[in-house]
């Protein structure tokens, strides 16, 4: 179990609260002296400050699971008039990326396959669309993902927390920092 560490205010006096699967350990600021939680208020607090972290983690951990079936999912690319769907799985993305290096490299071709398809021959031009394509989807995937935990993060209510889900607006900084990314 990891150590949590939060500082709260209890009765008007700040507290450094410790926990690490031992009983909870709180430190007055102040006075610098641990002692554990003993009044009932005390206890309430902390466990309610347990559970949010408890939850708000849980959460995090849906949003980065649909994070990564999003990108693994895969990216439609429009080639010569036709979508093809291409997926995104770790190799994937391995092979998309060497064979890019090689059409950089100057390979005026490259073989690939879209999903249920046999390899052909993509000239580099279109190669590039489609190594550009999954580039910029696990670009947007990983960046808004990151936003949004950072957001949520940012919640100190949990019923906000309770409403997040991955598709969610961002705002605020961290709109502004998605937007600033993106467009780099």
């Amino acid at each position: 179990m990891e150590t949590i560490n939060l500082t709260s205010t209890i009765n008007g006096s700040t507290y450094t609260i410790l926990y690490n699967g031992k009983p909870w350990i709180v430190q007055d600021t102040n006075k610098h002296n641990p002692f554990p939680a003993a009044t009932i208020q005390e206890s309430v607090e902390l466990h309610i400050a347990y559970q949010y972290l408890e939850f708000r983690n849980q959460v995090l951990n849906a949003l980065k699971s649909t994070c990564n079936e999003s990108i693994t999912n895969g990216v439609d690319v429009e080639i010569d008039g036709f979508t093809k769907h291409f997926s995104l799985e770790t190799y994937d993305q391995i092979n998309i990326m060497s064979l890019r290096g090689a059409v950089m490299a100057g390979a005026q071709s490259v073989s690939y396959h879209a999903d249920g398809e046999d390899c052909i021959t993509y000239s580099a031009a279109n190669f590039a669309l489609i190594a550009n394509a999954a580039e910029a989807h696990i670009k947007h995937h990983q960046t808004y993902y990151n936003q949004l935990k950072k957001q949520t993060e940012a919640m100190e209510d949990i019923n906000q927390v309770i409403n997040v889900k991955y598709g969610d607006a961002l705002t605020g900084e961290y709109l502004i920092k998605y937007t600033s990314i993106m467009n780099s």
